[in-house]
């Protein structure tokens, strides 16, 4: 446990599970390999991402393991969201480039079948809950490309405001891309 300011900090040894009134949030394994490539698969999904749509179950594997050694190195945390009494995964999100005490941005991807149920919109919620709660986040950030406006609706849902556009901030698919910065902070209101 550390301690900066009277504050406590946890990162938990093992990715907890979530829960809200539909979905539950659990740790991402081997065992979701083919849930994860049928959300990737869909150029609808990686439209607006920084990958390009999987083309191979490997890069599944590829995404599951990278998001296990960001949970190891204490840099990030991403669950598998499913909806409860089911094992699909669904969708995943989670805090990455996440520093103790300050910031962790969020991302989130979810199965085209689900879109426009307000998965995402509950999904977020707890997974504030938890950074605010227990990481002890001060900022948390979203990056969401401008064409993206259901992913924005998403945000403002949960009280992220939007900051401002970022002009050719990042450069992925081979060109550079504008995107919008949302951020909410930890005394902002329904936290």
């Amino acid at each position: 446990m550390m301690s900066l300011n009277h504050q406590e900090y946890t990162f938990p040894d093992e990715v907890p599970v979530l829960s809200s009134k539909r979905l539950n949030l659990v740790e991402l394994t081997e065992d979701h390999v083919k849930d994860i490539f049928e959300i990737y698969s869909n150029d609808y999904v990686t439209k607006y991402d920084d990958c390009y749509s999987f083309t191979s179950i490997n890069h599944a594997l590829d995404a599951i393991n990278l998001f296990k050694q960001s949970f190891e190195n204490r840099t990030g945390i991403r669950w598998g969201i499913s909806i409860k009494n089911e094992k699909k995964i669904i969708g995943n999100i989670g805090f990455s480039h996440f520093e103790p005490f300050h910031t962790g941005k969020v991302g989130f991807a979810l199965n085209v079948k689900y879109w426009n149920m307000g998965i995402c919109t509950e999904a977020i919620r707890e997974v504030l809950q938890f950074g605010f709660n227990v990481l002890k986040i001060h900022r948390v950030e979203a990056e969401s490309h401008p064409k993206n406006i259901a992913s924005g609706q998403v945000l403002e849902k949960n009280g992220f405001k939007k900051e401002g556009r970022l002009r050719d901030f990042a450069f992925w698919k081979g060109s550079h891309q504008t995107i919008d910065m949302y951020s909410k902070l930890s005394q902002d209101p329904n936290n």
